[in-house]
């Protein structure tokens, strides 16, 4: 089931227990967000009886969820989302977030160096310095919190090839215009995924990736350009499409 089925079922105490069985922390959140439903009807509809209904840890209230699944890749959970089963689920602190899901890992780097570079780079592109990004898989908490939140993220994903995947031999990525995702192939190719491949060209590849997913860049027939359709040292983004990111959600000086 979704998590809006999910939602639909907290009414009934027998699903209520099997999904605190699955994972108390989803359990407790998709209570909260039950909860919310029915106190916005109630108040839309002027029917006071809905807003009485009572469910399990209806008086639960935590700065930090408990249960499994629910971490980055330090195993901390973040201080900036609470929640209170009166209230519904709160955002706090609603920043966008990149989120990394590395199914496989990329011979001969780290995932630490990768972030701490990959967080360097955005910075120098316009990027806001506070800008978050995590490594989780995708049903992390950053992942729930920004689903029940309608927080601003991007999911982007380091794999090898999948069988449905329209790309060209010798593709480092791809993503597809706006959609908030974006694949980053073990290699930078789909068919040799065993190539080992320098932490530099996989940030450029990845910013690559994210000029399209994020901000929908089409690729430009400038070889110096990021989004050359072939990675080349040195390759920057213009000023027009700088001026784009730092105005973004993402950016210095969003708008």
């Amino acid at each position: 089931m979704s998590m809006w089925d999910w939602i639909e079922k907290m009414d009934n105490p027998h699903y209520v227990s099997i999904l605190m069985n699955i994972n108390p922390y989803l359990a407790k959140i998709c209570i909260a967000k039950r909860n919310a439903q029915i106190k916005s009807a109630a108040k839309s509809n002027a029917q006071k009886e809905a807003a009485s209904i009572i469910t399990p840890f209806r008086n639960f209230t935590s700065s930090k969820p408990s249960g499994p699944l629910l971490a980055s890749n330090t195993g901390e959970l973040s201080n900036a989302f609470s929640f209170n089963i009166d209230n519904g689920v709160e955002a706090l602190n609603n920043p966008p977030v990149i989120i990394i899901d590395f199914i496989v890992y990329p011979k001969g780097i780290t995932t630490d160096n990768f972030v701490s570079s990959l967080k360097k780079s955005l910075v120098k592109n316009g990027f806001n310095p506070n800008i978050n990004v995590v490594i989780e898989n995708s049903f992390g908490y950053e992942n729930i919190k920004a689903f029940f939140n309608n927080q601003k993220k991007f999911n982007l994903q380091f794999r090898t090839f999948s069988r449905g995947d329209r790309v060209n031999v010798g593709t480092g990525g791809f993503a597809e215009l706006n959609s908030s995702s974006a694949v980053i192939y073990k290699g930078l190719n789909p068919s040799n995924p065993k190539k080992t491949v320098s932490l530099s060209k996989y940030i450029d590849a990845t910013l690559h990736e994210l000029g399209h997913g994020m901000f929908g860049f089409e690729h430009n027939t400038d070889p110096n350009n990021r989004m050359f359709p072939y990675l080349k040292k040195d390759q920057k983004f213009n000023e027009l499409q700088l001026n784009i990111i730092r105005n973004s959600i993402w950016g210095t000086n969003p708008k």
